[in-house]
C-alpha cells in the first residue's frame, strides 16, 4: 500500500506541475547585457537600461504576456501589451503560423510602432520566447528591436517602479521591408535534406520530444543530424528562464557542441517560436554569421512524408535522470478517526463555510485514497494579481486520505509549494493569509494542531 500511496503522490506533484506550467525560483544578479537596440539587429538591454530611457520620445516598449491581466497589474510605465500569440494562427496548410507581412506590420502599428522606434519587449512566466520571437519579427520586417533580460521579473527584482497606467498614443506606421535572408522556406530544408548538404540543424526542444518518445506531431522525432541544445541551457535555467547567461557561457556552449562560426546553421523547434532563442544568441550576441530560422519547423516538417525522420537523443544530449519527488512537499498526518471519516469531516466543514470553498473529490487507487480539493477564497485577488486566475485552486488544499500500514493518515501538499515554482510577491502574500485559515480549518475538523 505504501508504494501504491508514493507513486500517488509523485503522480498528484506531476498534475500540479503540469497545471502551473512554471518553474521559477528567486532571480540571479543584474544581467550582463547592456546594449542599446540596435537601428536593424536584436540586441539585449538591462532593467536600468529601460529604466534610463523610459523618457525618450522613441522608445516603445512592448509587454508580450499572454495574460492581459497581469498586464493590467503592474508593467513596465509606459508599456503597451501586445501579447505574443496575437501574431500566429492558422494559414490554411498548418495550424499556427505567423501571419502575412501586412498583418504583422498592422499589429505593430497599432501598438504605436513606427519605423524610427526603438522597441524593447520583455515577456514574463515559463519563459523568454515570446520575447525573442516578437524581436525576431522585427528584425523580419527589416526593423531593429531589444529584448528585455530577465523579463518583467529581473526588472521588479531590480527595484525599478512599476506602473497600472496605460499609456496614450497615437497610432504608428511601420513600413515593411521583408527581410527573407534570415529564415528558409520547406523547399530550401527539402533540398537541404535530400542532399545532404553542409548545414548544421539546432533543435531547440526538449530532449524527449526531439527524441520522438513524445506522441505529439503526425511523426515524431527530428531531422537527421540535428544537435539537441533545449533553449533553457543558453539561460540562467530554472533560477529565471528569461536571464540569458553570460557570453562567456554561450560561446563556451557552442564550442562544446562543436558549433562554429563558420557553420551554415539553420535553426528549426515546433512551431517556429522557440527557434528564436537561439537565432538571436547565435546571429546576434555572438556574431554568427549564417544563421537562419526554419518558421515552418516540425509542424510542417513532420507533415511532409517525403522527408526523412530520425528518432532517438542526441549523443551529446541524453534523457535527463528522473527526478525524485521532494517529501518535504508534503504534510503527512496520522489521524483519530478512519480516513473516511476524516475525508468527510473536511468536506462538510468547507461546503458550509462562507469563507471556504470545496472544488471536488477523486476517488484515487481503486477507491484506496479520496483525494479532496478545497480552496479559501479570500487569496483570489492575490493570485489573480498573480497571473494564476486559471488555475485559482492551486495554492489551496490538495488533500489525501488514505491508510498506511492500517494507520488512517492526512497527506497534503504544504502550501509554500507553489511559491517554490512562481515566487511572486501576490502569491507569497496569498500563502500567506491562506495558512493560518488552513491550520484553523485543521484543527476545527481533525484536531490536527
Amino acid at each position: 500500500m505504501l508504494s501504491r500511496i508514493t507513486s500517488w503522490k509523485g503522480r498528484l506533484v506531476a498534475f500540479v506541475l503540469t497545471l502551473a506550467t512554471v518553474a521559477l525560483v528567486p532571480l540571479l544578479a543584474a544581467p550582463s547585457w547592456s546594449a542599446s537596440p540596435s537601428p536593424a539587429a536584436i540586441s539585449v538591454v538591462s532593467p536600468q537600461w529601460v529604466a534610463d530611457h523610459r523618457d525618450d520620445p522613441n522608445l516603445r516598449v512592448l509587454d508580450v504576456r499572454l495574460n492581459p491581466l497581469a498586464y493590467m497589474a503592474g508593467h513596465v510605465p509606459g508599456a503597451v501589451h501586445l501579447a505574443d500569440n496575437t501574431f500566429r494562427g492558422p494559414n490554411g496548410r498548418l495550424p499556427v503560423q505567423y501571419w502575412s507581412e501586412p498583418k504583422i506590420a498592422s499589429l505593430f502599428a497599432q501598438a504605436g510602432v513606427n519605423d524610427d522606434s526603438q522597441v524593447v519587449i520583455y515577456a514574463d512566466g515559463p519563459n523568454i520566447l515570446g520575447a525573442t520571437m516578437v524581436a525576431y519579427l522585427l528584425e523580419r520586417s527589416g526593423h531593429g528591436a531589444a529584448v528585455l533580460d530577465g523579463g518583467f521579473k529581473g526588472y521588479q527584482a531590480a527595484g525599478l517602479p512599476v506602473s497600472q497606467t496605460f499609456p496614450q498614443y497615437e497610432p504608428g506606421s511601420l513600413t515593411m521591408q521583408d527581410n527573407d535572408a534570415i529564415r528558409v522556406t520547406l523547399d530550401q530544408v527539402r533540398q537541404y535534406v535530400n542532399e545532404a548538404a553542409d548545414v548544421v540543424f539546432i533543435d531547440p526542444r526538449p530532449a524527449a520530444l526531439f527524441a520522438g518518445e513524445e506522441n505529439v506531431f503526425i511523426r515524431n522525432g527530428h531531422i537527421p543530424g540535428a544537435k539537441n541544445i533545449p533553449w533553457p541551457l543558453l539561460t540562467a535555467g530554472d533560477d529565471n528562464l528569461h536571464q540569458l547567461k553570460s557570453r562567456e557561457q554561450l560561446q563556451a556552449l557552442m564550442v562544446e557542441r562543436g558549433i562554429t562560426p563558420e557553420d551554415t546553421i539553420i535553426v528549426t523547434c515546433s512551431t517556429g517560436r522557440e527557434a528564436t532563442l537561439p537565432y538571436v544568441v547565435l546571429k546576434h550576441l555572438l556574431g554568427y554569421p549564417n544563421v537562419r530560422v526554419y518558421e515552418g519547423s516540425w509542424t510542417e516538417y513532420s507533415a511532409q512524408a517525403d522527408l526523412p525522420v530520425a528518432k532517438g537523443y542526441d549523443p551529446d544530449m541524453p534523457p535527463a535522470a528522473p527526478t525524485a519527488t521532494n517529501p518535504d512537499n508534503f504534510l503527512i498526518y496520522q489521524l483519530n478517526q478512519p480516513a473516511a471519516t476524516a475525508a468527510q469531516l473536511v468536506r462538510e466543514y468547507t461546503e458550509s463555510q462562507d469563507d471556504w470553498l470545496f472544488l471536488a473529490e477523486i476517488s484515487l487507487l481503486g477507491g484506496d485514497v479520496t483525494a479532496l480539493k478545497i480552496c479559501y477564497p479570500a487569496i483570489a485577488s492575490d493570485i489573480v494579481a498573480a497571473g494564476l486566475h486559471t488555475m485559482a485552486m492551486m495554492p489551496c488544499g490538495h488533500l489525501a486520505f488514505y491508510e498506511e500500514d492500517g494507520v488512517p493518515t492526512l497527506s497534503m501538499l504544504d502550501l509554500g509549494f507553489m511559491t517554490e515554482l512562481y515566487p511572486d510577491p501576490n502569491l507569497e502574500r496569498a500563502v500567506q493569509t491562506a495558512r493560518p485559515a488552513f491550520d484553523r480549518m485543521l484543527a476545527n475538523t481533525l484536531g490536527i494542531e
